[in-house]
Parts: structure tokens; sequence; C-alpha cells
């Protein structure tokens, strides 16, 4: 690998670092409702960061990772703003909502994403996240990601939306 190749890699995961960082800073000093972060496996194998409202109508993702498909290289970073409708009391909700994509790879990638799925908190702790994130690139080429659906596992650091009161 060239040299350059390899000072171009560490500067997209410092970039993709710093993001995260300034993200999870700026929604951890936010007040109002939960904040959870995990995994994501799937079409992007990501880390996610979730900013419930204090309504729990809404919330902000953050998802920054590894993107698999072959049309769109290297990694990928989605904020969505999503819509949540309870389908069974507070655990169980459904997810619509959309956002900008971005994606680092030999190019920079620019487009909008969205996302439909479910939102589950199993536990006071723990919620799962199945969704399909489609993404259509339409700076630097255009291209439809579509093979994004994904399993999300997060754990709750400020448990607020079961508490009982």
């Amino acid at each position: 690998m060239k040299r350059s190749n390899v000072r171009m890699i560490v500067a997209r995961w410092f970039f993709f670092a710093c993001l995260l960082t300034a993200a999870n800073q700026t929604i951890a000093q936010e007040a109002g409702g939960e904040f959870s972060m995990g995994p994501r496996f799937g079409g992007t194998t990501a880390l996610s960061m979730k900013k419930h409202s204090n309504s729990n109508k809404s919330a902000l993702e953050l998802i920054g990772g590894w993107n698999f498909d072959e049309n769109v290289d290297g990694v990928s970073i989605n904020l969505l703003w999503e819509k949540l409708a309870p389908l069974s009391g507070q655990r169980l909700a459904a997810i619509i909502g959309a956002g900008p994509g971005f994606a680092f790879g030999d190019e920079f990638r620019f487009g909008a994403a969205g996302i439909i799925g479910l939102d589950w908190r199993i536990s006071n702790v723990v919620n799962l996240q199945f969704d399909w994130q489609p993404t259509w690139y339409f700076v630097n080429g255009s291209d439809f990601s579509a093979i994004n659906g994904g399993f999300t596992i997060r754990y709750v650091f400020n448990r607020k939306r079961n508490k009982s009161k």
C-alpha cells in the first residue's frame, strides 16, 4: 500500500473519530430524553448513537461505520431524524425518518438517507433496533445503496423513558 493511501485512510478515520466524539459531547450535554449507544450490524457495520426527545416521539441518530455496499466504498456516516410511533406502550415503536448521508471512500459522496424499522426496548438498559436504511448518493456520481438492512443493540445510559412514576 502506498504511503499516501495510508495517510488518507488514517486521516479519514481520524475525521470520523472526531465527528463521533463531537456528536457524543453535543448529545450528552443536551437535556431531555434518553441517550443510548451501541454496535450496528448489517449493510453498514457501525457505531450507533441515539438521543430520544423528552416526549419520546422523535429521536436523532448518528450512525458511522464501514459500508459493505460494493458501489459505496469506505466509511459512511448518516445523521437521521426519526419519528417514533408507539406500537406497544413505550417499549416498542415503529420508526421512520430521514437525513443526510456521507461516504468517505476513494472519493467523498453526499446524499439523502432514509430509515424505516422497529425500535424495541427489551429492558431498562438494552434497546434493539431492526431497520432498513436506504441512501441515495448524488454528489460525485449517482448511486442508490439499498442493501443497508441492519440490527442494532444499544446500552441506555440515562434511563428515563420507562421509569415508574
